[in-house]
């Protein structure tokens, strides 16, 4: 970090995605876009809140996920602006999808890494395994 900040000494809870009240959503995987800079990355997902009754009767309040996209910021985490596509599961298809699950900054290489997850829909399992 170039001016010696730690990261996020600026954040306020104004800074995380306020939930609607039927997501709950959650940062991850904050990390550098560079060695030298103030830039970041953080992946963020989504997940809608739904009651969910079992075999033995049983009522829960459950999460299925329904969205995962990247978040940036140019102040060393102080504020935040979606960037790029929003990736979501379909779980009306049976074959693997490929969901983005982290970031890394390699610090020895200066490469951005982004890794992906393969997830398949399983009506059995809660929409997905």
């Amino acid at each position: 970090m170039s001016n010696g900040n730690r990261v996020g000494d600026n954040v306020t809870k104004t800074t995380y995605v306020e939930t609607d009240g039927h997501h709950a959503f959650y940062a991850k995987d904050q990390t550098y876009v560079d060695i030298d800079g103030e830039s970041m990355l953080e992946t963020v997902t989504s997940e809608k809140l739904h009651w969910v009754t079992h075999d033995d009767g049983r009522t829960t309040l459950d999460a299925c996920y329904d969205g995962t996209w990247l978040r940036s910021s140019n102040d060393n985490g102080t504020s935040w602006c979606d960037v790029g596509s929003t990736y979501a599961f379909d779980t009306s298809r049976a074959e693997e999808q490929m969901l983005p699950s982290g970031i890394i900054l390699d610090e020895n290489t200066g490469n951005l890494i982004r890794f992906f997850r393969g997830q398949k829909a399983d009506k059995t399992c809660y929409s997905y395994v």
